[in-house]
């Protein structure tokens, strides 16, 4: 009787065994036609597989030349792909795949609404542990005819945890494509939703090496940042730090070591960002700024718009980072400016538009030759004879303020006062950024005697004139220009405007 259950128990489980296998084998999920079949109806692209060779211990398959695109004209091109997972995990709810590879991965997109998306509305139903893809390229449409897309080449995307409602965790090592430069990142998404997937909960860090901030003959350098990032994405938290040892303005010819700190809420669905606050420091400047990078209606490309303020800078810092000319005059400097820099041309620092007011306490020029005159004019406003002047020299700084407005590469200077002890006066005019030729009028009041300035014959024809200008009591009024190079700037004095 034993026996007769025993042999009975035995018939009954290979029975069912093989039922069960029977049933496997003609349900068995990763046979070539049943997979393609399966993922088109889920999903709507259409799928090609080149070399598919179906596992069945542990289950899984490998495959060749996969190609996947979607009615709205985007491509995923797969050179080799892996699938491994389990019996136990395919019968759970939702089934569970154990790890996918993937190599030589290119994915070309035209529009927002393409494969990705497409493939993320669907319901798929299936949890993946890990995805792992090495090689691969991502190319992003410019959106504009003959342009070529954007391509990020990836280095290698670790993917843990895919399915529905769930977060996923990821790292990836890539390299941005403008500016040029290594990226890495790690961290975690949330659920997604193909509707609206700007709503999906980012957080993480990030590093960004040997970025080339190389543009348009307009500046130079390498960058490295880092920092770390979190909130929806389509409005990410992201701070952090940046170093650019060797930064250059390319019609300046001169070097600084830029260090910065940013907070910024990015949008990470079109690349738009508010720059709530950017901490740049140079030299003895520290330039703190706001402003937005925001789409161009008009075409394609952002515009970046700045409101910068320099609480207390130095003026030559400022004069060396634009100028290739030696800084012809130092300073403290207190500044507020708002630039504005649309994409696409012209160059650089004729697109570039800028309006704003500065204020430079213990102006002094860096020429002795320059400097000389200004110093004995305001000694004998002083009383100071030419000879004490000589023996004793006195330092005249002046204090000087006013307004300046750039547009198509001339900067224009208005309202500009000057002071200094015994001489105060104003100036407008003009300075072409690229050729850096000025032109400037003014007119200043002083009680000195303009021929303590010079010496020899020069102080003769000075001292004769001087009856020429106008005077209210003792002050002469006495207008001049500034003409010629900036690093090599040449004054005149007029007899009248």
């Amino acid at each position: 009787m034993a026996v007769g259950k025993m042999i009975l128990s035995a018939l009954l489980f290979f029975g069912v065994s093989a039922a069960g296998a029977v049933t496997l084998v003609r349900n068995f999920p990763f046979r070539r036609d049943a997979l393609i079949r399966r993922l088109e109806q889920r999903t709507g692209v259409k799928l090609t597989i080149g070399s598919f060779r179906e596992r069945w211990f542990p289950p899984g398959f490998d495959a060749g030349q996969v190609r996947v695109t979607d009615r709205e004209g985007d491509v995923l091109n797969i050179g080799a792909m892996r699938l491994e997972c389990s019996y136990a995990g395919l019968l759970r709810n939702p089934a569970t795949l154990d790890r996918i590879e993937v190599k030589g991965l290119r994915l070309a997109i035209d529009t927002k609404a393409g494969a990705a998306r497409q493939i993320l509305s669907s319901k798929v139903g299936v949890v993946i542990g890990a995805m792992r893809i090495e090689d691969g390229a991502i190319d992003v449409s410019s959106g504009t005819d003959g342009k070529p897309p954007v391509e990020f080449l990836v280095h290698s995307l670790t993917l843990h945890d895919l399915g529905p409602d769930r977060n996923l965790r990821f790292e990836v090592a890539l390299h941005n494509p403008k500016p040029s430069g290594e990226v890495r990142a790690r961290g975690t998404i949330g659920s997604l939703d193909a509707k609206d997937p700007g709503h999906a909960s980012a957080a993480g860090d990030f590093t960004f090496t040997n970025a080339d901030l190389t543009a348009d003959d307009a500046i130079t350098g390498l960058l490295n940042a880092s920092g770390q990032f979190h909130g929806p994405l389509k409005m990410l938290a992201v701070k952090g730090t940046a170093d650019v040892p060797r930064f250059e303005v390319r019609s300046s010819n001169h070097t600084v070591h830029i260090a910065a700190r940013f907070d910024t809420t990015v949008n990470a669905m079109d690349g738009s960002a508010a720059l709530n606050e950017i901490v740049t420091h140079f030299d003895r400047t520290t330039v703190t700024a706001r402003g937005t990078v925001a789409n161009d209606a008009g075409r394609p490309g952002k515009t970046l718009t700045v409101n910068a303020t320099v609480e207390d800078g130095r003026v030559e810092d400022l004069v060396k980072l634009f100028s290739r000319d030696t800084p012809g005059m130092q300073g403290a400097i207190r500044f507020q400016a708002r630039f504005t820099i649309p994409p696409g041309p012209p160059d650089f620092l004729t697109k570039l538009r800028a309006e704003g007011e500065f204020a430079i306490r213990h102006a002094r020029f860096t020429n002795p030759n320059a400097q000389a005159p200004v110093n004995r004019l305001s000694a004998s406003a002083e009383g100071e004879s030419k000879q004490e002047a000589r023996e004793h020299p006195v330092l005249a700084t002046a204090e000087i303020h006013g307004r300046v407005m750039d547009r198509n590469g001339v900067a224009r200077l208005t309202h500009v006062v000057f002071a200094t002890p015994g001489v105060q006066g104003e100036l407008a005019g003009t300075f072409a950024l690229k050729p850096r030729n000025v032109d400037l009028n003014g007119k200043f009041e002083t009680s000195g005697k303009l021929a303590d300035t010079t010496s020899g014959f020069k102080a003769l024809i000075v001292k004769a004139m001087g009856p020429l200008w106008p005077k209210k009591g003792k002050v002469k009024e006495i207008p001049f220009t500034i003409t010629g190079r900036a690093g090599h700037p040449v004054f005149h004095l007029k007899l009248r405007d």
